[in-house]
């Protein structure tokens, strides 16, 4: 390699970039090598029949490289250590190339076929999915209970595969469909009723006499502190009855809150209950990817997906005592991909 100036200065310095120098024994067998590469011939095999022993990551260099060999000389090809999470090179675009510095050893058409190549098996990479990225993570099991994993961008069990984007959009569904159901309506106005029942009022009505007496202490303990030359144990268990009556007041606010949800629980009536459905399996399709998974966390107890007949069932999480209560009435059955 020889240096040559880049016709920039920086620190009142030229700024110089090497540049290759051809060996007579080497370069021949490289320059074949990367017209092979152009061709998409296998690179490890096509290295030993030529000879070049060459470690691979080397060998992925040269093909980077493949200007550089065409006789131009490129800079500005990698990224600093502060732009590492971006990808160590950076897009073709933002290359500098000084061209015609030195004799190439391949065309202008190879060194651009092998960029081309490499450009597009990096852009063909999906990045690996993570375990967040899985809409249905810890939730697909087979019949027996065996658990489905997210892997590159699939579910997998043994064998048996299926694409995620494929079962999301089947569950995804099935859930528009079954909270619109009959079935899902009955269960959702049993769920709340059940949840709900109104007491007969005897607590509240403990509370409220606990608070009248609480009141009569303190007011009498007032008029104490008033008559008194040494108010300080007095004003002490004036304290203590506010912190008990803070209490009382709180407990009894809740109290009379779950009594009015209650009442208004056992009068619901299925209209409502399907109109909230209905506009909730609307919304589904404009909730985002974190809110959608929130949503089936809370709604979906488990997809059971059978790898032999592939086909599934939507188990719901309905009753807050039972757990699963409620299963999909229909069965959907995704396409799996080979």
């Amino acid at each position: 390699m020889i240096s040559i100036d880049t016709g920039q200065v920086r620190d009142g310095q030229a700024v110089t970039k090497s540049r290759l120098d051809l060996n007579p024994i080497a370069g021949p067998k490289i320059a074949k090598w990367l017209q092979g590469r152009a061709l998409n011939k296998n690179g490890s095999r096509l290295a030993d029949e030529l000879g070049i022993d060459l470690a691979k990551s080397t060998l992925s260099h040269l093909e980077w490289s493949a200007l550089t060999y065409a006789g131009h000389t490129v800079w500005n090809m990698h990224r600093g250590k502060e732009d590492v999470g971006a990808g160590r090179r950076r897009p073709r675009s933002e290359w500098i190339i000084q061209r015609d510095t030195h004799p190439a050893l391949i065309t202008e058409g190879t060194a651009q076929a092998i960029l081309a190549r490499l450009e597009s098996a990096r852009e063909s990479r999906a990045p690996r999915a993570r375990i967040s990225d899985y809409l249905l993570a810890g939730k697909v099991h087979t019949p027996d209970g065996q658990p489905w994993h997210g892997n590159s961008g699939n579910y997998r069990i043994g064998k048996a595969n299926i694409r995620s984007s494929i079962l999301e959009e089947a569950v995804l569904q099935q859930v528009a469909i079954d909270i619109r159901s009959d079935l899902m309506v009955t269960a959702m106005i049993e769920k709340a009723r059940a949840a709900q029942q109104p007491g007969d009022g005897q607590e509240i009505r403990g509370l409220q006499n606990e608070l009248r007496d609480t009141d009569i202490r303190m007011k009498k303990l007032t008029n104490l502190v008033e008559e008194t030359s040494a108010p300080g144990p007095l004003l002490r268990r004036l304290e203590e009855l506010e912190v008990v009556r803070a209490d009382i007041q709180q407990r009894l606010a809740q109290l009379i809150e779950e009594a009015g949800r209650a009442k208004a629980l056992a009068a619901i009536q299925e209209s409502d209950v399907r109109k909230m459905l209905n506009a909730l399996a609307e919304d589904m399709a404009a909730l985002s990817r974190d809110h959608l998974k929130d949503f089936l966390a809370t709604l979906v107890e488990t997809v059971c997906l059978d790898p032999a007949t592939r086909s599934g069932e939507i188990r719901y999480r309905i009753s807050p005592g039972s757990g699963v209560m409620l299963a999909t009435p229909r069965g959907f059955e995704p396409r799996f991909t080979p």
